[in-house]
């Protein structure tokens, strides 16, 4: 079974949009990973490693090549392209959205926190003018 690995990362998922389309013209498999959480916490798409576009490890020379064509592969792509096979050995996407799965209570107390400082503010200011007036 071939795994996909990532051979280039955006910020945004629409920044790979003409990019996939062309990969997938000339029979390149693409998978999108994080697209989804992009789309929806758009300002947390960089802390978990951006959209990546990934292919399947056989068609990775042919998509460096295309890559390479659209002048969408800078210096720093490439060479951690080079090194591609140390990638294959990666952890899986369990493993990978094993920090999620821990700290989910921790991140929704903070922001349920956060919520509730939000709303003792706004209540104060709505009481200060009623005061006020």
């Amino acid at each position: 079974m071939q795994k996909f690995i990532t051979i280039k990362t955006f910020t945004y998922a629409f920044e790979l949009a003409v990019l996939k389309g062309r990969l997938e013209s000339e029979g390149i498999q693409c998978f999108i990973k994080n697209e989804n959480f992009s789309q929806i916490a758009t300002l947390y798409s960089n802390a978990i490693g951006g959209v990546q576009l990934q292919v399947l490890e056989a068609d990775i020379p042919e998509a460096i090549e295309i890559l390479k064509e659209g002048d969408y592969l800078n210096e720093k792509d490439y060479t951690a392209l080079k090194n591609y096979h140390a990638e294959i050995s990666a952890p899986t996407v369990e493993h990978e959205l094993k920090w999620f799965v821990e700290y989910k209570g921790i991140i929704i107390a903070v922001l349920l926190v956060a919520l509730a400082f939000f709303i003792w503010y706004l209540m104060s200011l709505q009481n200060n003018m009623q005061a006020s007036l």
